[in-house]
């Protein structure tokens, strides 16, 4: 497994949800140590952990938040203080049926009338046993006395080796009397600038916040601790404030809530999500499809490949120029334009064909056709392109994704490729099928983008992947993708100049709707290559068209300012009009920067593409 904080500062990873809730549910009441049921109850813990792990959890905390030894002691259990620990770890572990799961040694407060330095010694010597037992990090969680927090934090730090998460439990909802709202406003604001500025202090390798309070309140409290500290953050929310309906108190936050909340704490800055009390495996699951969305493609493993020795240096590549007339118009610094043109769900074209009919005669340079966007199944792109190629004449930038070959079909579809002269080719990892209408179909992930892009140049070199001449070199345009607004633009930015070193000659950017995000990528960009840019544009169709691409889709960020234009519109034309009316201020703004505009017109309405145009 990939260190868990190597893992923490490259993705996302989400946690699992309540332990405690999800007992209770099982009929176990509260008058007894949930700890002890990883000894008399053992397959019901495991149920839980095995619930979470089919949700999607990366990371399952151990039954054991309430097993220091004194807890245990007042429940008659205390010297099975070590077999608790070691249990919970254990069946823990056994739930992740071998996956790249971590385990978090969980542990709560010391309880009542502890002195911090006793509660910190009380707490080092439950994390030590856990980190003995097998876990990967420790997780102290639901602290609502900070000073306990940092002493407990500290002490196990000084004894153990593995990684320590420090959360505190903070309860924000509730009012002061005597005071105004606008008062109120104003003390919350002080009392969470106090609470982010001592937990900052802690030392913990991650710091974050859980329990207490709901998504809603925790996400406003995390904002504020993010503007405190460098290191990573987590954030567990209890799945909203509990109500009474007859004689229990039950969480009715709703999954999709909680999942949307989730993915408002990413896009801030959060690292770790996850759920505490009420919360269940169905809102874990929720959160996952969530994360998904946002960060789709994870782990891809390369293929090793071994290049075989050629006594024949490579074939001088075709110059850039001519290649294409697409490549040419960069070449000669034409600001170009290409509007994407999806292919059809079925076998007929005849749609896509008269829009780029309608495209080729307003003068756009080329029409971009996607790989089974959003892990859709669609006609192959190289075919629609060889049947609008046969009635229009005009360019055209085929996209290929690395999601459903391995490295032996790659090679032979961009052999083809090349043969039937479909030279502009954008190289793209793929969305997972889970985004898709097969959820389970099988990801192959030989080669990410990267790859493939490094493949694409050496067919331009007149050779194979491990360096076996194939006679005249291939005359690829190669393009690769970049999101502006990426969640972490240093990986981002590391990741494109890979593709540029690998053999990229142009760059398609996704949508951006930010100026700054546009400025600081290209003033990034400048530092390490001039490699032409195409700013992706996407007129928005409707509010509820912002809305789901602000929240849904991989990546894109909506400004509320944009939004809310968005949602003044009173008819469905008003709203087109000022989706395009956006797109042009964005293009207008950033249009002397850019090689060309790569637009992406909503439901396949080319017209608004021309409007922007215009």
């Amino acid at each position: 497994m990939v260190p868990f904080l190597t893992a923490v500062k490259s993705r996302i990873i989400l946690a699992d949800g309540a332990m405690g809730t999800e007992l209770y549910k099982a009929g176990f009441f509260i008058n007894q140590s949930y700890d002890s049921l990883n000894i008399t109850a053992p397959n019901k813990v495991s149920a839980i952990h095995a619930a979470y792990v089919a949700a999607g959890a990366d990371l399952l905390e151990t039954n054991t938040y309430g097993a220091n030894r004194v807890k245990l002691t007042s429940y008659g259990l205390g010297d099975q203080f070590e077999t608790i620990n070691k249990k919970g770890v254990e069946l823990a572990r056994a739930a992740t049926e071998g996956k790249d799961i971590y385990i978090a040694g969980s542990i709560g407060q010391a309880g009542h009338g502890f002195k911090k330095e006793e509660a910190a010694m009380l707490l080092c010597e439950q994390a030590q046993v856990l980190e003995a037992a097998g876990a990967d990090l420790i997780l102290l969680e639901s602290f609502a006395d900070m000073e306990e927090l940092a002493a407990a934090s500290k002490a196990i730090k000084a004894k153990v080796k593995i990684p320590v998460v420090a959360q505190h439990s903070i309860v924000i909802s509730g009012t002061v009397r005597g005071l105004s709202t606008e008062d109120e406003g104003e003390l919350q604001s002080i009392r969470l600038i106090k609470m982010a500025e001592q937990l900052s202090r802690i030392e913990a390798d991650v710091l974050g916040l859980n329990c207490g309070s709901g998504p809603t309140e925790l996400l406003e409290a995390i904002q504020v601790l993010l503007k405190h500290t460098d290191k990573p953050v987590s954030c567990m929310p209890n799945a909203g404030h509990p109500a009474q309906v007859g004689d229990r108190m039950l969480y009715l936050s709703t999954p999709e809530y909680l999942g949307e909340y989730s993915g408002r704490m990413i896009r801030a800055g959060v690292k770790i999500v996850g759920g505490c009390c009420g919360t269940s495996p169905l809102h874990i699951k929720e959160m996952r499809n969530v994360i998904t969305s946002i960060q789709p493609r994870l782990d891809v493993k390369p293929v090793k490949i071994t290049v075989t020795s050629s006594d024949k240096p490579p074939v001088e590549p075709v110059p850039l120029s001519k290649r294409s007339s697409f490549a040419e118009k960069l070449v000669s610094g034409k600001f170009v334009s290409s509007v994407e043109v999806n292919p059809p769900k079925g076998l007929d074209c005849s749609k896509q064909i008269a829009a780029a009919e309608m495209l080729k005669k307003a003068g756009v340079d080329a029409i971009n056709i996607a790989d089974g966007p959003r892990a859709s199944s669609r006609m192959s792109p190289m075919s629609m392109a060889i049947q609008v190629r046969n009635k229009v004449d005009m360019d055209i930038i085929i996209h290929y994704c690395c999601r459903d070959r391995n490295i032996i079909g790659m090679q032979a579809d961009l052999m083809g490729a090349a043969s039937l002269g479909l030279n502009n080719v954008l190289c793209i990892t793929g969305d997972r099928p889970k985004l898709g209408d097969y959820p389970d179909a099988t990801a192959v992930f030989d080669f990410d983008a990267i790859g493939l892009t490094s493949m694409a140049d050496r067919l331009n070199h007149g050779t194979d992947l491990i360096g076996n001449p194939i006679g005249a070199p291939a005359s690829f345009l190669i393009g690769v993708g970049a999101n502006p607004g990426a969640l972490n633009l240093d990986e981002e930015m590391g990741r494109l100049e890979r593709k540029i070193a690998a053999g990229a000659n142009f760059i398609m950017t996704q949508p951006v709707f930010e100026h700054a995000f546009i400025e600081s990528f290209m003033n990034r960009l400048r530092k390490f290559s001039k490699i032409p840019v195409l700013l992706g544009i996407l007129p928005l169709y409707s509010y509820k068209n912002a809305e789901f691409l602000h929240n849904e889709v991989p990546g894109m960020t909506i400004p509320e300012t944009l939004r809310k234009r968005m949602a003044d519109c009173t008819s469905k034309e008003a709203g087109m009009d000022e989706g395009v009316k956006i797109a042009r201020e964005i293009l207008a703004h950033s249009k002397s920067d850019m090689a060309g505009v790569y637009i992406m017109p909503p439901f396949g309405i080319a017209k608004l593409a021309l409007g922007v145009i215009e």
